[in-house]
C-alpha cells in the first residue's frame, strides 16, 4: 500500500483543534510485536497493518495484543481476519478489537487517504464504529536522544460534512508483572549483545586471541559456577527487590493506620472501614511464622541434601569396589574363587 509524497496529512487535526478524553493504555506486548512487524516491514520492504487487541470500558482503552493482517490482492483476506478474532476471543474473553496499526515505509506517516478504505472496513468489527489507529514512525525526530516511543495512536472524528478526520491521543504505558519480567529479559539481552559487540570492536586484532584464550581458560576453571552464577545473581536481585517493595508497602500501610488512629482519638472524621477492612484482609494473607523457624528448617533441609549426597557418593563408591573385586576373582579362576590367598597344589598337601 503505497503513500503520497506529502510531509504532512490533511487529514489530521493540529494545534489543539479538538481535546478529546479518550485514555489509552498501550502494554509492552504490542509494542514489540510491532517493532518485529517493523523490523519484517524494513527487510521485506513493504508496508504492514495488522490488528490491536485489547479491552476498552468507556473511555478507557487498553492496547494489550497484535496481530499481523493478510493481504490478498492488496486486500485483507475477511476470513482470516475473523478466524484470528475468534482464537483470541476463545482465549481471551475480555478482549476484543480496539483497532488496527499501519507501518509506513515512506512519508507521510500519518493518516493519508489510501488508508480510509481500510478504516472504514474495519468498522464493522468495531461494533460498527471507526477504531483506532496506530501509526509507527521509526524516523521520528528525537528518538533516539529521548525516552519517546516512535507510536501515535489516533481516534476518528466528523466533521460536518461527514468526512473523517484524525486527532492524536495521547497514551501511557501499562505492563502486568509478567510483561515487567520479560521487558526486563529482552533489554538485558540487549545490553549484553551491545557490550559484546563492543568489546569485539575495541579489542585490538592482535590482542583478540589473548581475550579469547582468557575467556576460554575462565570458562573452563568457573565451569561450576559461571554457567548459573548470573541466573542465580538475577534471582537475588529479583527477590530483594520484591522485598524491598513489600516493605514500602507496609510502610504505606502502617502510616495510613497511625493517620487514622490520630484521626479517630481526635474525633475528627469517622475513618473508613471499606479500606480498612481491606488493609485487614490483606495482612491476613501475609505469613505469620517465625523467620527463626523458617531459617532453621531450611538450614536442616540443606544438611540433610548433604547427607544424602554422602550416602549417594559413598553407595557410588561400594559399589564400584564390588565390581572390581568381581573382576579380580574372575580373573584368578573358578578353583580360587571366594578363597583367600595363594591356591593350595598336590605337593603342599602331601606335607600333611
Amino acid at each position: 500500500m503505497g503513500t503520497t509524497a506529502e510531509t504532512r496529512s490533511s487529514l489530521v487535526l493540529r494545534n489543539g483543534a479538538y481535546s478529546t478524553d479518550l485514555t489509552i493504555g498501550l502494554h509492552p506486548l504490542a509494542i514489540l510485536n510491532i517493532s518485529d512487524f517493523y523490523t519484517r516491514a524494513h527487510l521485506l520492504r513493504t508496508d504492514l497493518l495488522g490488528g490491536l487487541i485489547g479491552k476498552q470500558t468507556g473511555r478507557d482503552v487498553s492496547i494489550e495484543q497484535t496481530f499481523e493482517f493478510r493481504l490478498t490482492e492488496g486486500q485483507i483476506d475477511e476470513d482470516v481476519l475473523s478466524k484470528k478474532l475468534a482464537q483470541f476471543k476463545a482465549c481471551f474473553e475480555d478482549l476484543d478489537f480496539v483497532g488496527w496499526f499501519y507501518i509506513p515505509l515512506v512519508p507521510p506517516f500519518e493518516p493519508v487517504e489510501e488508508l480510509l478504505p481500510v478504516h472504514q472496513y474495519l468498522a464493522k468489527f468495531h461494533n460498527d464504529t471507526p477504531p483506532l489507529l496506530l501509526i509507527l514512525n521509526p524516523s521520528a525526530e528525537g528518538v533516539v536522544n529521548t525516552q519517546r516511543l516512535p507510536i501515535t495512536i489516533y481516534e476518528t472524528l466528523f466533521n460536518e460534512n461527514g468526512k473523517p478526520q484524525f486527532v492524536e491521543v495521547q497514551h501511557r504505558i501499562d505492563s502486568s508483572e509478567a510483561e515487567h519480567i520479560g521487558v526486563l529479559y529482552v533489554a538485558k539481552q540487549d545490553v549484553i549483545v551491545t557490550a559484546e559487540k563492543k568489546d569485539a570492536v575495541e579489542t585490538p586484532t592482535g590482542g583478540r586471541n589473548k581475550v579469547k584464550e582468557k575467556a576460554t581458560k575462565d570458562d573452563a576453571t568457573d565451569t561450576t559456577m559461571g554457567g548459573n552464577a548470573e541466573e542465580v545473581i538475577s534471582q537475588l536481585n529479583s527477590q530483594a527487590n520484591a522485598v524491598k517493595m513489600l516493605h514500602s508497602r507496609l510502610q504505606i500501610l502502617q502510616q495510613y493506620l497511625d493517620y487514622v488512629q490520630s484521626m479517630s482519638e481526635d474525633k475528627i472524621s469517622v475513618p473508613d472501614f471499606d479500606i480498612l477492612r481491606q488493609i485487614d484482609g490483606l495482612v491476613g494473607r501475609l505469613s505469620t511464622e517465625n523467620l527463626a523457624d523458617v531459617a532453621q528448617g531450611q538450614q536442616i533441609d540443606g544438611l540433610l541434601a548433604g547427607l544424602l549426597g554422602l550416602v549417594t557418593k559413598g553407595v557410588k563408591y561400594g559399589v564400584g569396589l564390588n565390581a572390581k573385586r568381581q573382576m579380580l576373582d574372575v580373573q584368578r579362576g573358578p578353583a580360587t574363587a571366594g578363597s583367600v590367598g595363594p591356591p593350595v597344589t598336590t605337593e603342599r598337601m602331601s606335607r600333611y
